[in-house]
């Protein structure tokens, strides 16, 4: 029985959920999340509102290498950040709640650029994000030899 404030409550009621637990079963292990249930008391799983400040940290995966337009700002040009990346959806998704999106994930990082993008974060983040170790795993090189070579 997890006993816990909302958000670490929801982080671990999504992931029961992603390894296919029923939200029954959700409902009988998660407690503290009471301040996101619906009206008859089951959980509220769609409601994302307690996301006010997130942040995304990464490599090109987080990044979304390759995933739609790259945007705007000249850091997003820099490390190839995507429209269409996972964050990019995920804060799309959130909507107005969101008073704060923190887009640190760079192509090419690997898990000590990584660790200082993590360090730069500012202090009261709700949710982060991370995808990371692909760099460190050659996967770039690997990918080369092993997709696009005859």
């Amino acid at each position: 029985m997890i006993r816990s404030n909302p958000a670490k409550a929801v982080c671990y009621a999504l992931t029961l959920l992603s390894i296919g637990a029923s939200a029954e079963v959700v409902a009988r292990h998660v407690q503290g999340l009471e301040a996101l249930t619906t009206r008859d008391g089951t959980p509220n799983l769609d409601d994302f509102s307690w996301v006010k400040n997130w942040a995304a940290v990464g490599d090109s995966f987080t990044a979304g290498i390759g995933s739609g337009r790259v945007l705007d700002k000249p850091a997003d040009v820099k490390c190839s950040r995507y429209d269409y990346s996972y964050p990019s959806i995920m804060n799309r998704f959130f909507g107005s709640s969101v008073s704060s999106f923190t887009y640190t994930a760079c192509s090419g990082d690997n898990s000590l650029d990584v660790y200082d993008q993590i360090n730069s974060l500012p202090s009261g983040q709700d949710l982060v994000v991370l995808t990371a170790g692909g760099n460190d795993l050659c996967l770039v090189r690997q990918s080369h030899t092993h997709v696009f070579s005859p």
